[in-house]
């Protein structure tokens, strides 16, 4: 805190220095100007790398808040699964960065009953048997990219056993 304010009144006082020598010489200010450049950054870099840092997380609890609560995670990617009548369910809004390009009408109707609103939320998601008959379908149509590929793995190897085995662990 001691520093943010030093770097604030340092700032202030070379504003002022530099509109007195511009009004005397506008050579000798550029000098100035120039000379200061580097102890400015120096000083002000860690402030605005915290507010950055501040924005940044604050902009993610913000636009992540529905997140707070029981997730897994797959690449840094927060994926909940929710376990409703012995169905797991996997939000579609936490797959949209792993699966790419947004689901088409004919991928729609394919799910039938699959795809859907999430019993007792407000969002829609897809059941276990949706999400790997969407997967599969990528796979085989030419859409599949390693991270899909790593996905599915990932999905039949730890996540659904791992939600069947401890049901709390669901959202």
């Amino acid at each position: 805190m001691q520093r943010y304010l030093i770097t604030i009144i340092l700032a202030v006082a070379l504003v002022f220095a530099f509109q007195y020598l511009k009004q005397l010489h506008l050579a000798f200010a550029v000098v100035l100007a120039l000379a200061c450049a580097p102890l400015m950054a120096w000083l002000c870099a860690p402030m605005f790398m915290d507010l950055a840092t501040g924005w940044i997380g604050f902009s993610e609890r913000a636009g992540r808040g529905a997140l707070q609560g029981k997730y897994y995670s797959f690449d840094a990617r927060r994926i909940r699964f929710f376990l409703v009548n012995d169905t797991i369910w996997v939000a579609e809004s936490d797959l949209t960065g792993i699966l790419g390009q947004a689901m088409t009408e004919r991928e729609r109707r394919q799910l039938g009953g699959e795809y859907g609103v999430v019993p007792g939320k407000r969002f829609r998601g897809f059941t276990e048997d949706g999400i790997m008959r969407l997967l599969s379908t990528r796979l085989g149509d030419r859409h599949s990219t390693r991270q899909i590929i790593r996905f599915k793995h990932w999905l039949q190897t730890d996540a659904f056993p791992n939600v069947r085995r401890l049901p709390g662990s669901s959202a």
